[in-house]
């Protein structure tokens, strides 16, 4: 079943849980070292999502409200934090892939692989970074921090395989 995470598949696999157990490590340290510098980066990215979407967060709500919201998303504020939270936890995984990539990890790429059935996969961030490279990427989630999201990620990936499309298109 391809649908199963990875790790609850057999672990035969030469070096992967090496590899895993570093990849496990250098992500939450990047969690850890955010929360001692103030949690900026959840911080940042509500502030950014309140003021320039409002729009899709009273939108969200409402629907949550019409479909039996669970408990625990009664208030705009808890669906804000949400959404904080997945961007923090897309960007520390891009990172700590790049991280492991660039010290040459085996199998970093297969567990980067495995992360793709997430809502929002930090494979949108490798979309990106195919075609602006991975500086931009890493200037985008730091130096643009407040002013870049999840809804900013989406959109410039779908505005990257639209011009790919066109590319292609006869």
């Amino acid at each position: 079943d391809k649908r199963r995470p990875f790790w609850d598949r057999p672990l035969d696999l030469p070096e992967l849980v090496e590899t895993a157990t570093y990849y496990c490590v250098v992500h939450e340290v990047i969690h850890a070292d955010d929360y001692m510098n103030g949690n900026r980066v959840i911080r940042e990215t509500m502030r950014h999502i309140e003021e320039a979407h409002e729009d899709k967060l009273r939108i969200s709500m409402r629907w949550l409200r019409r479909s039996g919201a669970p408990d625990y998303i009664k208030r705009k504020e808890t669906l804000l934090r949400i959404w904080a939270e997945q961007y923090a936890d897309m960007i520390t995984h891009y990172r700590t892939y790049v991280v492991l990539r660039e010290r040459k990890f085996p199998k970093v790429d297969y567990i980067w692989a495995c992360l793709y059935s997430n809502y929002f996969p930090p494979h949108i961030l490798t979309a990106i970074e195919r075609e602006r490279g991975v500086d931009y990427v890493l200037r985008r989630i730091t130096e643009d921090l407040g002013r870049y999201c999840l809804v900013e990620a989406l959109r410039e990936a779908e505005e990257i395989s639209r011009k790919k499309a066109r590319r292609y298109t006869v």
